[in-house]
């Protein structure tokens, strides 16, 4: 009887190590997946924030009835339309809706891509380096780009001309991608502590019920 309780200790002690195993690896692969469902939400949460932004400013009348008056590919940025731009109806939209959600830049440009309004004054009346040829067209889109301020979420949305298809210019909106990295490392934390936690939990019973059943019954693992 001895001889058959250590039998049955070591093969229900085999099985308890081949259980713990297979949840273990179901609990890595269900991180795993959660991670990349989590990153995909995060990600389009942004994009559609920061689309949302956009359009706010895109769609302000004082920036469409304005606008045009730039339109003008030599625009060169001289002190006087430095001057003009930043106390300007488009720049105070551009601030106001920066300073009140909290993303990292608004900037608006013609179609030729000269900034009309900029967090930083001393870049008005400038190119801007990003590529504006499909918003300047007439498409939306959002792209993960390095800016002068860093890596950024940016969404690009054309300012429209009332009652047609044709842009008058470009709302730049930028998103920091610290916050978003930030905010998915968090996600993660929390759900690698409940991994744990559930990994390291569910074999207790078993142990109590398991461990030593010599000493208590001839039996092995009581149910």
């Amino acid at each position: 009887m001895a001889g058959k309780s250590r039998i049955d200790v070591r093969l229900a002690t085999q099985i308890l190590v081949l259980q713990l195993i297979i949840v273990t690896l179901t609990l890595i692969v269900a991180f795993g997946l959660v991670a990349v469902f989590n990153r995909q939400r995060l990600d389009s949460q942004y994009h559609v924030h920061a689309l949302d932004m956009a359009r706010v400013v895109a769609s302000s009348p004082s920036v469409i009835n304005n606008i045009s008056r730039y339109d003008d590919a030599a625009l060169t940025a001289s002190p006087a339309l430095i001057d003009e731009l930043a106390a300007g109806p488009i720049q105070s939209v551009a601030s106001r809706v920066e300073q009140r959600t909290h993303v990292r830049f608004v900037v608006v440009v013609n179609t030729h891509g000269i900034r009309l309004a900029d967090p930083d004054r001393n870049r008005l009346g400038l190119h801007v380096l990003a590529d504006i040829t499909q918003a300047a067209a007439g498409h939306e889109g959002v792209t993960h780009d390095s800016t002068f301020l860093g890596r950024a979420i940016v969404a690009k949305v054309p300012v429209l001309q009332p009652g047609s298809n044709r842009a008058l210019g470009v709302v730049i909106v930028g998103l920091s991608t610290q916050a978003f990295d930030e905010q998915f490392s968090k996600n993660l934390r929390v759900l690698g502590a409940m991994a744990g936690a559930a990994t390291s939990c569910w074999p207790a019973p078993a142990m109590r019920n398991c461990g030593y059943p010599a000493r208590s019954s001839s039996h092995g693992c009581r149910a």
